[in-house]
């Protein structure tokens, strides 16, 4: 029972981390509302660069969660939290943020990122066991599910708070 709710608050953490990521998509978007991105392009910077800026971004968006995640389990409520969960926490995070950026750069609009963004993180969340464990989903759900990075990070999520290692 008590393997039941961790599982559950550990979903639940992943996906809001993953709707937290997206926002940095939705800053790109609005650089390009304002043609703020335009004019940067116009610049001496290159798309790489400005790219490589909007993922430290994300970087430091990201640190403040966990952060704050860390200020509240371990400090606050005085769970023991291995240190590895941290750093999967912070390898999630990087890839929904650079899942971000591409999506923000693809999106004709800001309706339509955050529309793509609501049902990839929903769907991959539900997929992924984020809402609930995946036995109780059928087999052929559960071999879709190993197609989302939510899956990996539970897998590796319920590994490490049973104490084994990862490698």
């Amino acid at each position: 029972q008590r393997h039941y709710h961790i599982h559950l608050a550990g979903g639940f953490l992943l996906y809001l981390l993953s709707l937290n990521m997206m926002q940095v998509g939705s800053l790109l978007l609005m650089e390009k509302q304002w043609n703020t991105l335009n004019r940067l392009l116009q610049s001496p910077l290159k798309r790489s660069g400005y790219i490589a800026a909007n993922f430290i971004t994300g970087i430091f968006f990201l640190a403040i969660n966990l952060l704050s995640i860390f200020i509240v389990s371990v400090l606050i409520f005085r769970v023991d939290v291995p240190p590895l969960l941290f750093a999967l926490w912070a390898y999630y995070g990087m890839i929904w943020i650079l899942a971000a950026i591409f999506l923000a750069l693809i999106a004709r609009s800001g309706r339509v990122y955050s529309a793509v963004t609501s049902i990839v993180t929903i769907l991959f969340a539900m997929l992924g066991g984020c809402y609930w464990p995946l036995w109780l989903m059928p087999p052929f759900m559960q071999k879709l599910a190993m197609i989302t990075p939510q899956y990996w990070a539970n897998t590796a999520a319920a590994l490490l708070q049973k104490g084994h290692s990862l490698f």
